[in-house]
Parts: structure tokens; sequence; C-alpha cells
């Protein structure tokens, strides 16, 4: 959680300097690769030091993003819809984690949707689609 507080104040930094897309999509990669390596390592202090840079960048800089394209009437609901799915895969992480009892394939298990993820960061380009006059 000390990861969740340093994490945004970076990612706000990167996100105004390079663009926001740039961000996302940087940091989507990163925490599905260390998630994904972390079952790997050995050195109890080397897995804190990675999830703690894991922190929450994305999720901030997601959470930015959505509010600033959203009409101001909606933000409010778009802001509480936002930290739904967070809500509701902490509960699905305990439903999994009663039938993964191994920390690393649970690791593993709750990582490897992140690349669900990557086609809503890179949707296809409508220009094959419009029709030139």
């Amino acid at each position: 959680m000390l990861g969740t507080f340093f994490c945004p104040l970076i990612g706000g930094y990167l996100a105004d300097r390079f663009g926001r897309k740039v961000v996302m999509v940087v940091t989507q990669i990163l925490i599905t690769l260390f998630s994904v390596i972390i079952i790997f390592i050995k050195n109890f202090f080397v897995i804190l030091a990675i999830r703690f840079l894991l922190g929450s960048c994305i999720m901030h800089t997601f959470f930015v993003y959505a509010l600033e394209v959203c009409e101001a009437k909606h933000r409010g609901t778009m802001g509480i819809l936002m930290g739904l799915p967070w809500a509701l895969g902490t509960m699905v992480f305990g439903v999994v984690a009663y039938f993964i009892r191994s920390w690393r394939w649970l690791q593993l298990a709750v990582s490897l949707p992140n690349v669900l993820l990557f086609p809503a960061l890179y949707p296809p380009s409508p220009e094959p689609f419009l029709h030139k006059k």
C-alpha cells in the first residue's frame, strides 16, 4: 500500500509529461510482466520491492483520464464505477485463493487476466472503415 502512495505521484508527473495514454500502456505492460516474473523470485525483500513498484500507478492515471473525457454531470457516477472493478476483484481474489493454495500459482492466476486489457489499450484504427468521398 505504500506504493499506492508514491506511484501516483510519479505516474501523474509522467502522464503530464508524456501523455496519459503512453503511461497507461507502459505501466500496464510493466504490471503484467512484473506480476508474472514475481512468481520466480526467491528473495522476500526483492518481492516486496517489486510489489512496492507495482503500486497502482495505472489505476490513478486511468481514473484521471476517464474523468477528463467524461461529461461533468456524469463524473460522480464514473468515479464510483471506476472503483467497482477493484472492489469486485478483491472479492474474487478471496474465492480464487480458497481454491489455489500455492501463492505462486495464485499470483499467476490473478496476473494473467491483465493480458485481456491489452486490446482495450490498443483499439483498432477506424481509418480502414472510413469511406473516402
